[in-house]
């Protein structure tokens, strides 16, 4: 019998291919196993050095447990250097990430290439996962200069609204109640075909009908336009919330950084849409200690981000990737140095995700009951729309569904802990 396993780093878009891969294999007669695979598949992840490394120690694990196994690396450290891979214990294979399909050639040791197109055909189902990742669009074309992903994932390149909507309908009638769009640059979305833009979409997505919700990854904040906004307020179908990159609060590294905002810009975009949209999640990541980045820099950053209220900040350490305009550029700052500010910005993070929890205690919210409990407490863990993160009881049989909840207290980092409510 033939056996494999997958195993995925980075982002949705990857948890989306390597979905499409395990479809795919699994209609070719292959089956899943955690145990005994002949074939093990690593869609590796680039964006930073961690994630390298990352790769490497997976792989090697992997090696350990299955000696004998054909492992495979594909995504997007394969794209960025296959070299380094092949000189991984164990590695069999390396399939570059923007050919990554070549996979099912080599799992049938067969000459014949399957297409190479970004969705190969779509999924209908996400093992494992409550809610469902539905990939729209893959590439970017921004070229930040800290940012190794355009060289990895190419151009913008948008799948076609009709198939992208006929999987959603195929996704919701599996079961789920959660779409999330996703793309590298999901604002781009439609802009190089000139076929529909994301508002579009999303509006064309809402008429689909069922008891499911729909939420948008990160998108740019130049790109929430008032028609996307026009299109989140029509339908209750969408999340009001949206992942906004922000990167730095200040100007000058903001013009480093090849960001097309400024501080200003920004804020007064949040403010426009928070006009709109009501009580909006608004979650982002930020880039600590790029090169040049001072204490002055830094505090700009970490005064905007209280002047926002962000409700969740993902911070990442500058990570030098050869290739990107930043890799040369002067003022690298030492790790002892960006330490200190990532930790600051964690605990910032922290506040300001418990503050935003708080203000939903004796309030009703909507939660996607997740498939695992809690292990300390046994409760159920899920998400409410405005991706606040939620705890609360119930039986077995609320797992992937939508649950109406109200909000007792937080637990001091973050998490609303709710019970089932009837309202």
């Amino acid at each position: 019998m033939k056996r494999f396993l997958i195993r995925t780093l980075g982002c949705k878009v990857n948890q989306y291919d390597s979905e499409v891969l395990r479809e795919s294999l699994i209609s070719t007669g292959w089956t899943e196993s955690e145990d005994t695979p002949s074939l093990v598949i690593v869609n590796t992840c680039t964006v930073t050095a961690v994630s390298d490394e990352k790769s490497r120690k997976l792989i090697r694990r992997l090696h350990r447990r299955f000696p004998l196994a054909r492992i495979v690396a594909t995504g997007c450290y394969a794209e960025r250097d296959t070299q380094a891979l092949l000189q991984v214990e164990g590695v069999s294979d390396v399939i570059p990430g923007r050919k990554k399909w070549e996979v099912l050639s080599v799992a049938e040791e067969s000459a014949h290439q399957p297409a190479t197109a970004p969705f190969f055909g779509g999924v209908g189902s996400l093992a494992g996962h409550s809610r469902a990742f539905l990939k729209i669009e893959d590439g970017c074309e921004s070229f930040c200069s800290y940012c190794i992903v355009p060289l990895v994932r190419g151009p913008v390149r948008s799948r076609d609204p009709d198939d992208a909507i006929d999987e959603a309908r195929r996704l919701i009638d599996s079961g789920f109640q959660e779409i999330v769009l996703t793309g590298i640059h999901l604002g781009a979305y439609g802009k190089e075909s000139g076929n529909e833009s994301l508002p579009q979409l999303v509006e064309r997505m809402c008429e689909i009908p069922g008891q499911w919700r729909l939420r948008l990854s990160s998108i740019e904040i130049g790109e929430v336009s008032d028609r996307l906004l026009d299109a989140m307020t029509s339908s209750e179908k969408v999340c009001p919330h949206l992942h906004i990159p922000l990167q730095s609060g200040d100007d000058r590294i903001l013009k480093l950084m090849n960001r097309r905002y400024t501080r200003s810009d920004f804020l007064d975009a949040v403010k426009r849409l928070r006009k709109r949209l009501p009580a909006p999640g608004l979650t982002t990541d930020v880039l600590v200690g790029f090169p040049g980045e001072g204490e002055l820099e830094f505090e700009s950053t970490r005064s905007l981000c209280r002047e926002i209220t962000f409700s969740r900040l993902h911070v990442f350490p500058f990570s030098p990737r050869e290739g990107t305009l930043a890799f040369a550029m002067p003022g690298r700052l030492p790790p002892t140095e960006i330490r200190p500010r990532v930790d600051e910005l964690c605990a910032l993070g922290r506040t300001l995700q418990d503050d935003f929890a708080k203000r939903f205690i004796d309030r009703t919210v909507e939660v996607l009951v997740e498939s695992k409990r809690d292990k300390k407490t046994g409760m159920f863990r899920g998400y409410s729309e405005r991706y606040v993160r939620v705890m609360l009881n119930g039986p077995d049989d609320l797992k992937g569904t939508l649950v109406r909840a109200k909000g007792i207290k937080t637990d001091g980092a973050g998490t609303l802990v709710a019970e089932q409510s009837n309202d």
